[in-house]
């Protein structure tokens, strides 16, 4: 009775696990596309950084 309860509950427990391990790989690929996300807003305000520098020294 011990056994089949312990090998119940190791049984949820693993099932439990595969569903958080699947949350989490969700989570990283939506962190990955996020982080891409922002390197290219970077990217393009670093454009518009230099572009409005030489506007400035351009009208000095």
């Amino acid at each position: 009775m011990l056994i089949a309860q312990l090998l119940e509950q190791t049984e949820r427990a693993e099932k439990q696990l595969e569903r958080i391990r699947h949350r989490l790989l969700g989570i990283h690929q939506r962190l990955d596309s996020t982080e891409n996300r922002l390197s290219k807003i970077r990217s393009q305000l670093v454009t518009i950084d230099r572009r409005l520098t030489n506007i400035q020294k351009g009208c000095s």
